[in-house]
Protein backbone atom coordinates (compact mmCIF):
# COMPACT_ATOMS: atom_id res chain seq x y z
CA UNK A 1 0.00 0.00 0.00
CA UNK A 2 1.15 3.70 -0.72
CA UNK A 3 1.27 6.01 2.20
CA UNK A 4 0.43 9.50 0.52
CA UNK A 5 1.68 11.45 3.70
CA UNK A 6 5.47 10.16 3.92
CA UNK A 7 5.70 9.20 0.34
CA UNK A 8 6.46 5.25 1.11
CA UNK A 9 5.23 1.49 0.38
CA UNK A 10 3.73 0.11 3.54
CA UNK A 11 2.69 -3.56 4.25
CA UNK A 12 3.51 -4.36 0.44
CA UNK A 13 3.04 -8.00 -0.32
CA UNK A 14 4.76 -9.42 -3.21
CA UNK A 15 2.92 -10.97 -6.01
CA UNK A 16 5.28 -13.69 -6.44
CA UNK A 17 8.59 -14.39 -5.07
CA UNK A 18 11.71 -15.84 -7.13
CA UNK A 19 13.95 -17.96 -5.81
CA UNK A 20 17.07 -18.68 -7.37
CA UNK A 21 18.00 -21.87 -4.70
CA UNK A 22 17.33 -24.98 -6.76
CA UNK A 23 15.16 -27.80 -4.40
CA UNK A 24 17.61 -30.52 -3.72
CA UNK A 25 16.46 -33.91 -3.60
CA UNK A 26 15.39 -35.19 -0.19
CA UNK A 27 17.77 -39.00 -1.36
CA UNK A 28 21.24 -39.22 -2.26
CA UNK A 29 21.01 -40.39 -5.81
CA UNK A 30 24.84 -41.74 -5.72
CA UNK A 31 23.84 -44.17 -2.57
CA UNK A 32 20.87 -44.82 -3.98
CA UNK A 33 22.66 -45.96 -7.42
CA UNK A 34 25.22 -48.01 -5.70
CA UNK A 35 22.49 -49.97 -3.77
CA UNK A 36 20.33 -50.46 -6.76
CA UNK A 37 23.29 -51.76 -8.85
CA UNK A 38 24.20 -53.85 -5.55
CA UNK A 39 20.71 -55.34 -5.79
CA UNK A 40 20.56 -56.03 -9.54
CA UNK A 41 23.40 -58.02 -9.28
CA UNK A 42 26.65 -56.06 -9.99
CA UNK A 43 30.16 -57.08 -8.50
CA UNK A 44 30.48 -54.11 -5.88
CA UNK A 45 34.04 -54.11 -7.02
CA UNK A 46 33.42 -53.04 -10.37
CA UNK A 47 31.11 -50.37 -8.79
CA UNK A 48 33.86 -47.01 -8.79
CA UNK A 49 33.28 -44.40 -6.60
CA UNK A 50 30.45 -42.25 -7.22
CA UNK A 51 28.84 -38.83 -6.09
CA UNK A 52 25.89 -36.53 -6.94
CA UNK A 53 27.84 -33.42 -8.75
CA UNK A 54 28.42 -35.07 -12.21
CA UNK A 55 26.54 -37.63 -14.64
CA UNK A 56 27.32 -41.01 -13.39
CA UNK A 57 27.92 -43.22 -16.47
CA UNK A 58 26.63 -46.78 -16.15
CA UNK A 59 28.91 -49.19 -19.00
CA UNK A 60 27.95 -52.70 -20.24
CA UNK A 61 29.80 -54.85 -22.45
CA UNK A 62 26.83 -54.98 -25.59
CA UNK A 63 24.72 -52.67 -24.75
CA UNK A 64 25.11 -48.48 -25.17
CA UNK A 65 25.67 -47.23 -21.25
CA UNK A 66 23.14 -45.78 -19.69
CA UNK A 67 23.77 -42.11 -18.17
CA UNK A 68 22.02 -41.55 -14.48
CA UNK A 69 21.96 -37.90 -13.46
CA UNK A 70 20.23 -35.06 -11.67
CA UNK A 71 18.62 -32.04 -14.23
CA UNK A 72 18.29 -28.32 -11.80
CA UNK A 73 18.97 -30.43 -8.48
CA UNK A 74 15.72 -31.71 -8.80
CA UNK A 75 14.94 -34.85 -10.91
CA UNK A 76 16.67 -37.81 -11.84
CA UNK A 77 17.26 -38.55 -14.97
CA UNK A 78 17.98 -41.57 -17.34
CA UNK A 79 19.34 -41.72 -21.38
CA UNK A 80 21.34 -43.92 -23.29
CA UNK A 81 22.16 -42.88 -26.87
CA UNK A 82 20.40 -46.03 -29.08
CA UNK A 83 21.51 -44.81 -32.76
CA UNK A 84 24.48 -42.53 -33.97
CA UNK A 85 22.78 -41.92 -37.83
CA UNK A 86 19.04 -40.50 -36.72
CA UNK A 87 18.18 -39.99 -40.51
CA UNK A 88 18.53 -43.20 -41.55
CA UNK A 89 17.71 -45.27 -38.71
CA UNK A 90 14.29 -43.66 -38.59
CA UNK A 91 13.89 -44.21 -42.25
CA UNK A 92 14.65 -48.20 -41.71
CA UNK A 93 12.68 -48.61 -38.63
CA UNK A 94 10.00 -50.19 -38.30
CA UNK A 95 7.42 -47.79 -37.44
CA UNK A 96 4.55 -49.53 -35.94
CA UNK A 97 6.63 -51.31 -33.77
CA UNK A 98 8.46 -48.68 -32.37
CA UNK A 99 5.19 -46.37 -31.59
CA UNK A 100 3.76 -48.97 -29.86
CA UNK A 101 7.37 -49.30 -28.08
CA UNK A 102 7.20 -45.86 -27.12
CA UNK A 103 3.45 -45.44 -25.77
CA UNK A 104 4.27 -49.13 -23.75
CA UNK A 105 4.32 -47.27 -20.07
CA UNK A 106 6.79 -46.86 -17.77
CA UNK A 107 5.30 -46.44 -14.46
CA UNK A 108 8.53 -45.19 -12.72
CA UNK A 109 8.91 -42.74 -14.74
CA UNK A 110 7.90 -38.95 -14.26
CA UNK A 111 5.41 -38.58 -18.09
CA UNK A 112 4.64 -42.40 -17.51
CA UNK A 113 6.42 -43.31 -20.99
CA UNK A 114 10.18 -42.81 -21.90
CA UNK A 115 10.70 -40.75 -24.84
CA UNK A 116 12.80 -40.59 -27.91
CA UNK A 117 14.69 -37.54 -28.65
CA UNK A 118 17.04 -36.46 -31.33
CA UNK A 119 20.75 -34.56 -30.82
CA UNK A 120 23.39 -33.93 -32.86
CA UNK A 121 22.42 -36.97 -35.41
CA UNK A 122 21.68 -39.45 -32.94
CA UNK A 123 18.67 -41.10 -31.37
CA UNK A 124 18.76 -40.87 -27.71
CA UNK A 125 16.22 -42.63 -25.28
CA UNK A 126 15.34 -40.72 -22.25
CA UNK A 127 13.24 -40.43 -18.84
CA UNK A 128 12.70 -38.59 -15.95
CA UNK A 129 12.48 -41.02 -13.41
CA UNK A 130 9.43 -40.48 -10.37
CA UNK A 131 11.53 -39.26 -7.11
CA UNK A 132 9.45 -42.42 -4.97
CA UNK A 133 11.18 -44.60 -7.73
CA UNK A 134 15.20 -42.95 -7.62
CA UNK A 135 15.04 -42.63 -3.87
CA UNK A 136 14.92 -46.14 -2.60
CA UNK A 137 17.30 -49.12 -4.11
CA UNK A 138 14.66 -51.67 -5.00
CA UNK A 139 12.64 -49.35 -7.33
CA UNK A 140 15.85 -47.92 -8.57
CA UNK A 141 16.66 -51.12 -9.34
CA UNK A 142 13.75 -52.40 -11.24
CA UNK A 143 13.40 -48.60 -13.06
CA UNK A 144 17.19 -49.30 -14.07
CA UNK A 145 16.83 -52.83 -14.98
CA UNK A 146 13.37 -51.90 -17.51
CA UNK A 147 15.14 -49.19 -19.14
CA UNK A 148 18.02 -51.30 -19.99
CA UNK A 149 15.45 -53.66 -21.09
CA UNK A 150 13.90 -51.17 -23.51
CA UNK A 151 17.01 -49.49 -24.48
CA UNK A 152 17.40 -53.36 -26.41
CA UNK A 153 14.37 -53.45 -27.36
CA UNK A 154 14.51 -50.02 -29.02
CA UNK A 155 17.69 -50.49 -31.04
CA UNK A 156 16.13 -54.06 -32.46
CA UNK A 157 12.96 -51.69 -33.74
CA UNK A 158 15.49 -49.06 -35.14
CA UNK A 159 17.14 -51.94 -36.73
CA UNK A 160 14.39 -53.34 -38.45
Amino acid sequence: MYDAGTGRVINAVPLFTLTSTPIMPSYDLAQTLVEALKLIGCDPSKIDAVDNHSPIELTFNASPSIIVETLDNQVCSIHAVVATDEAARLHRANSERLLQFLIEPAEWAVTGHVQLRERDNRLILHAQVKDDAAAEAEPFAQALTDFYDRIKLCREHLRA
